[in-house]
C-alpha cells in the first residue's frame, strides 16, 4: 500500500465517522471549525445604545438600546436597537434552523463610501445585520449570511469584531433564526446585547439566550424579551409572549445572573410595542398604544425609574393632545423615545399624519415642545441639545432641542436600523440594508462608514 492510498483510506474512514458524529457537541464543533480553519482562507447594527441598537432596529431597541444596549462609559447608556416597535409574533414554528459553520475572519475598510469587505470566507457571505452591540472595542453583529451548505439562503450568523469591525471573525451564533424579508419562523432571535466583553444577551418575543464566555456557547433560559438593557452591573427585560394582547412584566437581574425579580408597573399598559432606554441609574420605558383605526383611547404610557428598574412611576402619555390637528380628533401619539445625560426626549406624532416634533425634558417631568415639525420615524439624543431624526427624506440634526433641523449629507440611511449614541459625541447606526454600520464622533454632524461582509 502506498502513502497515497493510506492517505485516500484514512480520509474516508473520517468521513464516514464525521457523519456519524453528534455534530451539537462542542469538542465535535471544535474539531470542525479548526479543520475548516485550516483548509479555507479567511473569509453586524439593535442600541448598543446608552440600540434598542428601539435600532426594534435594530430596536431596539433594540437595538440598543441601544437604544437599543452598547456600553462605552459606564454612567452613560440608552438601547442598542432603535427602531419601530416589535408589533407581531410572525412566522410557523415548524421552520428549521440552519447554522454556517463558524471559521475564518473577515476584514473590512472604513471609507466615507461603503466598500467591499477584503478577505471574505466563502460560505459566510452576503452578510446582513439585524442587530449590533458594541463593548469599548469590541462588537458582534447578529444578521444572516449566505449557507455554508445546502440551497438554503439567507442563514443566522453572528460575527465577532475586537477592533471596532475592522475585521470580524465568525462565531456560534445561538440555535435560531434570525428575521428576514420581513418575516422570522420560530426559535427567533431578534436582538443582541452584550453587557461586557465575556456576558451578553440574544432575544425574541420567546427565546432568550445568555452567554458568559463573549459568545462561543449560548445558554437558553425560559421565557423571551421584546425589550432589554444592561446598565450599572444589572439588566432590565420586558417580556412577552405575544404583541398585541399577552401580559406584559418587566424583571431585572444581575448580569450573567439566571435568577430574575419581577417588578411591579403602576396601572395598566397597552401592549403593541415597547421601547426602553437607560441612561445612569433613569430608564424610561414606553408602551405604544394600538392606534389602528383610529382609537382614541389608544394612548401610549411611559414609565420611569430612577433606581437601575427597581421601582417605576406611571407618567402616563408624554404627547398631549393637540386640538390644532384636526386629524382623529386632534389625537398625538408618541411614536419614538430617545435619552442621554439629563435628558429624555420623546417624537410626538399627530394621529393619521406623519407631522411629528420633538419634547424633552431635564428629567423634571415638565415638557419643551420643539417649535420645528418634521417627518421623522425615529429619534436619538446625544445631549440636551442635540437631537437625530430619522425620516424619509435622510437623517436629520438639531443643536437646539427641535426649534429647527438641518439637513446631514450622510449618512443615506433609508430607513435605519438604529443603535445610538455610546458616549455624548460617539454614534453609530445600521443603514436600511443592514449592510453598511455608520459611525459618527463629532454628535451626529459627520459621518463614516464600514461595509460589512
Amino acid at each position: 500500500m502506498t502513502e497515497h492510498d493510506l492517505e485516500t483510506q484514512l480520509r474516508a474512514s473520517l468521513a464516514a465517522r464525521a457523519a456519524d458524529a453528534p455534530d451539537d457537541h462542542a469538542v465535535v464543533q471544535q474539531v470542525f471549525r479548526d479543520v475548516d480553519a485550516h483548509a479555507t482562507s479567511p473569509r453586524p447594527t439593535h442600541p448598543s445604545r446608552w440600540r434598542n441598537w428601539t435600532i426594534p432596529v435594530v430596536a431596539a431597541g433594540a437595538v440598543a438600546a441601544a437604544a437599543v444596549i452598547v456600553v462605552a462609559v459606564q454612567n452613560v447608556h440608552t438601547s442598542g436597537h432603535h427602531g419601530a416597535p416589535v408589533a407581531t409574533h410572525a412566522g410557523p414554528t415548524s421552520a428549521p434552523v440552519t447554522n454556517p459553520a463558524p471559521s475564518g475572519s473577515v476584514s473590512a475598510t472604513t471609507p466615507a463610501t461603503p466598500s467591499t469587505a477584503v478577505g471574505t470566507r466563502p460560505g459566510v457571505t452576503h452578510f446582513q445585520a439585524t442587530d449590533l452591540s458594541f463593548v469599548g472595542t469590541e462588537a458582534w453583529a447578529l444578521g444572516t449570511a449566505d449557507c455554508t451548505t445546502g440551497p438554503e439562503s439567507g442563514c443566522a450568523a453572528l460575527l465577532h469584531s475586537t477592533n471596532s469591525g475592522v475585521t470580524w471573525q465568525v462565531i456560534n451564533n445561538p440555535p435560531a433564526n434570525v428575521p428576514q424579508a420581513g418575516t422570522c419562523n420560530d426559535p427567533c432571535v431578534r436582538n443582541i446585547r452584550f453587557a461586557t466583553d465575556k456576558i451578553g444577551y440574544a432575544y425574541g418575543l420567546n427565546v432568550f439566550f445568555m452567554t458568559t464566555d463573549g459568545g462561543t456557547t449560548w445558554q437558553s433560559q425560559p421565557g423571551g424579551a421584546l425589550a432589554l438593557e444592561t446598565l450599572d452591573g444589572n439588566v432590565i427585560r420586558v417580556d412577552t409572549g405575544c404583541l398585541p394582547g399577552c401580559p406584559v412584566t418587566v424583571e431585572t437581574a444581575p448580569i450573567a445572573s439566571v435568577s430574575w425579580t419581577k417588578r411591579a408597573l403602576p396601572g395598566t399598559m397597552p401592549s403593541d410595542g415597547a421601547s426602553l432606554e437607560r441612561v445612569a441609574s433613569n430608564a424610561y420605558l414606553i408602551f405604544y398604544g394600538h392606534v389602528a383605526g383610529g382609537a382614541q383611547n389608544a394612548t401610549s404610557v411611559l414609565f420611569v425609574s430612577h433606581d437601575d428598574g427597581a421601582t417605576w412611576v406611571n407618567n402616563g402619555e408624554p404627547c398631549p393632545a393637540d386640538a390644532s390637528h384636526a386629524a382623529a380628533g386632534g389625537e398625538v401619539d408618541s411614536t419614538a423615545i430617545a435619552a442621554a445625560p439629563n435628558t429624555f426626549a420623546v417624537l410626538c406624532t399627530s394621529r393619521g399624519t406623519v407631522v411629528a416634533h420633538v419634547l424633552t425634558s431635564s428629567g423634571t417631568g415638565n415638557y419643551r415642545t420643539g417649535s420645528a415639525s418634521l417627518s421623522a420615524a425615529e429619534l436619538l439624543a446625544a445631549s440636551g441639545q442635540v437631537l437625530l431624526a430619522d425620516t424619509s427624506t435622510g437623517l436629520y440634526r438639531s443643536t437646539d432641542r427641535g426649534d429647527s433641523w438641518q439637513q446631514v449629507n450622510e449618512p443615506m440611511l433609508g430607513a435605519a436600523r438604529w443603535l445610538g449614541f455610546e458616549t455624548t459625541t460617539d454614534a453609530r447606526v445600521i443603514d436600511s440594508t443592514g449592510t453598511t454600520v455608520w459611525t459618527t464622533h463629532d454628535a451626529g454632524a459627520s459621518w463614516t462608514s464600514l461595509k460589512l461582509p
